[in-house]
């Protein structure tokens, strides 16, 4: 997952990777998410093809329908990556404004009566 956030040009501590063990009633999972974006890796008879999810958190693709990948596309971390980029349209998100920092103001004089 991190070899692929690189790939689809998320810098280092703006996403997080995290994972859920399974256990009989549920596959388990891999996911990295961003504030752009989701990815999910479930391995399992029941996601047989259909091993990586991904969508758009905000941007021109959020709200949009869920898509599917297989394993064999995750394991080319760059042509995968591409294929992300495309779908989502991760290019047309415009990044959120950074933090402006406090301006500080000179101090007034007073107003003479």
């Amino acid at each position: 997952m991190n070899a692929l956030a690189l790939e689809i040009g998320l810098a280092p501590g703006s996403y997080t990777v995290s994972s859920t063990p399974s256990d009989p009633a549920i596959a388990g999972y891999v996911a990295l998410s961003s504030d752009d974006l989701s990815i999910m890796l479930s391995v399992g008879p029941l996601h047989e093809g259909n091993e990586v999810q991904y969508f758009a958190k905000r941007g021109p693709a959020a709200g949009q329908k869920l898509r599917f990948a297989a394993m064999r596309d995750f394991v080319r971390p760059t042509r995968f990556a591409v294929r992300i980029r495309r779908d989502l349209r991760l290019d047309a998100i415009v990044p959120s404004p950074a933090l402006i920092e406090p301006h500080t103001q000179a101090p007034r004089e007073p107003i003479a009566a």
